[in-house]
């Protein structure tokens, strides 16, 4: 069964999908694009992600699986378990990135669905503008050209 993603955010960077793939490979990275990740361990299957800040799942276990055009993350938290899904299409000058979140299972959560949509989105959609924000060695190199 398929199931509807909850939301869909996008935006075009300058980035080849190389660079976003490598970049959503990382999951030590995370913290950089996520800053309510607070710790990355690696696990046997994949990572377990701690968070200081409040959330829905203050812990997780995530998996990734990749395609030719997206990278996955299967999340599994104390409340919440989820797939964020990332699509990377190749435009004339970068990357067209798509991100979709979908639950694995909305009854879990206490808290009606629609209150909590514009605020994870909200989120989300910052996390991805710091995905593909120069990293700080790219943010230094430019500075000393200027």
């Amino acid at each position: 069964m398929t199931q509807t993603p909850l939301f869909q955010n996008a935006l075009t960077t300058s980035l080849s999908p190389a660079q976003i793939r490598a970049r959503l490979l990382d999951l030590t990275d995370l913290p950089r694009w996520n800053p309510a990740i607070t710790q990355v361990t690696p696990t046997s299957t994949g990572s377990h992600l701690t968070r200081q800040q409040p959330a829905l799942n203050h812990s997780e276990d995530v998996t990734v699986t990749t395609t030719a055009t997206q990278v996955q993350y299967h999340s599994v938290g104390e409340h919440l378990a989820y797939t964020l899904t990332f699509t990377l299409m190749a435009t004339p000058t970068g990357t067209h990135l798509t991100e979709e979140l979908t639950l694995a299972n909305s009854a879990a959560l206490t808290t009606p669905l629609r209150l909590l949509v514009p605020l994870t989105q909200a989120a989300f959609a910052r996390n991805l503008q710091l995905l593909v924000a120069p990293l700080p060695t790219e943010a230094n190199a430019g500075a000393a050209h200027d």
